[in-house]
């Protein structure tokens, strides 16, 4: 039975819970989806974490059903719940952590920002060792004209 002690902004902390750390392993959803902001979260799991925050623990997923129930609920608190379409419009819109089209595209840009800062390493450096050297050759010099001491 879902807690009716339930409010938006549990759901809200509990999907913003979902963006930071993604959906664990076996808790994604099989047929609906819970759109909120344009990003797409697994709705019975989104209500298991939604009790942690009201109650203080997260809600075994036999202890409610999903389907109807955990749907109509969400949509109480006015939130839009959509049926999953068979590889198609929504199933491509999915952008939450632990899909595998987010983590493809933070691959490429993660891949992509370490070649551009490689690249300004490369530049910088090379700009760099003409004064690194002027630098290193004045210290000689300089070092060369000092008194020596003898132990």
């Amino acid at each position: 039975m879902i807690p009716k002690n339930i409010t938006r902004e549990y759901v809200c902390r509990a999907i913003k819970e979902i963006r930071e750390n993604g959906v664990p392993k076996g808790r994604s959803s099989k047929r609906f989806l819970l759109e909120y902001q344009g990003k797409f979260f697994p709705p019975k799991y989104t209500l298991a974490l939604a009790n942690k925050y009201a109650n203080g623990r997260l809600l075994d997923f036999r202890e409610f059903s999903g389907g109807s129930k955990a749907n109509n609920f969400l949509r109480s608190l006015g939130f839009k719940v959509s049926e999953k379409s068979p590889k198609g419009s929504i199933s491509k819109k999915i952008g939450h952590v632990g899909s595998k089209n987010s983590l493809t595209r933070h691959m490429k840009d993660a891949k992509s920002a370490r070649k551009q800062s490689g690249n300004f390493w490369k530049q910088s450096t090379e700009k760099s060792k003409p004064i690194a050297s002027s630098i290193w050759e004045q210290d000689r010099r300089f070092s060369s004209t000092l008194p020596t001491t003898s132990p």
